[in-house]
């Protein structure tokens, strides 16, 4: 599996951006010469993400699609190289550029690169367990002010009317 960011982008005429696409060490094979990415664009009039179900709405002749091909490079060859589509041609700005490499060499690029793939899977992991921990909180907070396990108003003023009565009938008899 592959981890892709960002995901989907929305870019202005003329535009490019870098996409990341890191292959997941856990699960490398050997067919990942085989594999390959889809790159859809299409025309927008504003820069507001798009939903999946936006997409679907888009006539299929006005999507643009340009297909990569998974190059898997050793150790030894250079860190990272441009994706190029399945035609040959250079890519339309969608790559990896290696930028400020560790001075140990590609072997001390790969760990730092492996510690941040981890880093970021334990950090997904960690928000999942925190939104579910926040929706079974408000959860419990909504049933149990539903519960009325509190203290009613009711209660509460016929405690302030016994204390104010019991304080009165003191100094009354006293």
């Amino acid at each position: 599996s592959y981890l892709v960011r960002p995901s989907a982008a929305t870019l202005r005429p003329g535009d490019s951006t870098e996409v990341q696409i890191i292959l997941q060490t856990q699960t490398a094979d050997s067919q990942t010469n085989t594999h390959r990415f889809l790159v859809q664009a299409v025309g927008v009039e504003d820069s507001a993400p798009l939903s999946r179900e936006d997409w679907g709405k888009f006539d299929r002749q006005s999507i643009r699609e340009h297909r990569l091909n998974v190059v898997v490079q050793d150790e030894s060859e250079e860190a990272l190289a441009p994706a190029r589509p399945s035609d040959g041609r250079p890519s339309t700005g969608v790559g990896a550029k290696a930028s400020g490499a560790p001075a140990g060499g590609p072997a001390e690029l790969k760990s730092k690169y492996d510690e941040l793939v981890r880093y970021a899977l334990q950090l997904e992991k960690e928000k999942k367990k925190l939104e579910l921990e926040l929706e079974l909180a408000s959860s419990q907070k909504a049933s149990s002010s539903a519960s009325g396990d509190g203290v009613s108003k009711l209660t509460l003023v016929l405690a302030v009317l016994v204390a104010f009565v019991a304080a009165y009938a003191a100094k009354f008899l006293s």
